[in-house]
């Protein structure tokens, strides 16, 4: 008996409602794999997925669906790890600033164009970030139409290039 019920289709006659809240994007993120592949001289590793080293910035631009927010009105988040914390630094809010940082995660917007919906930034990471597979996530406040948030994920490795990182390797003594 039940099964007859949920096999008759709609009639005709009845309309179905359209969802109430249509979620656009705000935007996309173009993570920039030929340049940063190669300024990282990660461009071996393939995939759609960014691999940066850890302590040398790394450029990402957003194309955005309206007029850009104020720089002032954007917040990024880095986080990597099951359980991130702030304490534990494997999750990091940070707004624009107008120098990259060196001990701090930090973005510096690199495009000038106010009438561009696109807008580019270079994105620090400390010498000494944890290494692994991290998120960002791109707070963005446009006007009265309220906030919205963006996502993807990148790879944060070790930087043999840097100096003053930490190494474990291993060093034979002589006699």
């Amino acid at each position: 008996m039940f099964s007859m019920i949920f096999d008759i289709p709609p009639p005709a006659d009845v309309a179905l409602a359209a969802p109430a809240i249509v979620v656009k994007p705000a935007a996309k993120i173009d993570w920039k794999l030929k340049e940063n592949g190669n300024t990282h001289h990660t461009d071996r590793y393939k995939g759609q997925e960014l691999v940066v080293r850890r302590g040398q910035p790394f450029d990402i631009s957003l194309a955005l669906s309206g007029t850009p927010p104020a720089a002032d009105r954007l917040t990024f988040t880095v986080e990597t790890g099951s359980t991130s914390a702030l304490q534990a630094k494997t999750r990091v809010a940070f707004g624009i600033s107008g120098a990259p940082g060196s001990h701090s995660w930090g973005a510096v917007q690199t495009s000038t164009s106010a009438s561009s919906t696109t807008l580019s930034f270079s994105i620090s990471s400390p010498a000494n970030a944890a290494i692994g597979r991290y998120s960002l996530d791109i707070q963005t406040g446009s006007g009265g139409s309220g906030p919205s948030s963006l996502r993807g994920t990148f790879v944060l490795l070790f930087n043999p290039w840097l100096s003053g990182t930490r190494r474990l390797t291993h060093t034979p003594h002589g006699p």
